[in-house]
């Protein structure tokens, strides 16, 4: 029983901080360079870290897969080239 709390909560909890990665990265996206618009900086990468340190280095790359799929099929202007980065 406590082992299966413990999956739901942890999946839950990977689950709402992809959400508030992907607003943070669809709300701020503070140009470095103004010229070059493929340089942004982008507070989703602090939040996914914090991810990773509360749970395991596992959990923090398949947040960070998830972000960018999301990112990639809503508005990235980067195409396939920011999926892969």
């Amino acid at each position: 029983m406590k082992d299966s709390v413990w999956k739901l909560r942890r999946l839950t909890t990977i689950g709402l901080l992809v959400a508030i990665a992907y607003l943070a990265v669809f709300i701020t996206r503070i140009p470095i360079i103004p010229g070059a618009t493929f340089l942004t900086y982008e507070p989703k990468d602090a939040l996914i870290t914090i991810g990773a340190f509360l749970l395991d280095p596992l959990a923090g790359v398949a947040m960070t897969v998830v972000v960018a799929f999301l990112e990639f099929i809503s508005f990235s202007s980067t195409g396939l080239i920011g999926l892969a980065m």
